[in-house]
């Protein structure tokens, strides 16, 4: 089953798509003429209750056996992902409570 979305920025839109059964995801930048063009694509590497991995390939350059680009970790009970680049965290996100 492939679920599609698609966002207008002024002359080219955004084009997402996946591939539920097999975690894998695509995005493309549509131009007016209706020509794709590969943004990034992502596969997921694990699943488990608690803890997902995706390798992230950047543009049309991924090629079978290819290093990813960057990794993401999410981690369900801390609401929190973290995307590396090697072995440097290059963004992370947490949307756990704040106690004051």
């Amino acid at each position: 089953m492939m679920d599609k979305a698609y966002k207008e920025h002024g002359e080219q839109s955004e084009y997402y798509g996946k591939n539920a059964q097999k975690g894998s995801w695509q995005g493309f930048m549509v131009s007016d003429n209706e020509e794709k063009k590969l943004m990034f694509s992502m596969n997921r590497t694990k699943y488990t209750f608690t803890k997902l991995e995706f390798d992230i390939f950047l543009g049309d350059g991924h090629s079978e056996g290819a290093e990813a680009d960057t990794k993401m970790k999410s981690f369900a009970f801390k609401r929190s992902d973290t995307i590396y680049k090697g072995n440097s965290i290059v963004a992370q996100y947490c949307k756990m409570p704040v106690v004051d």
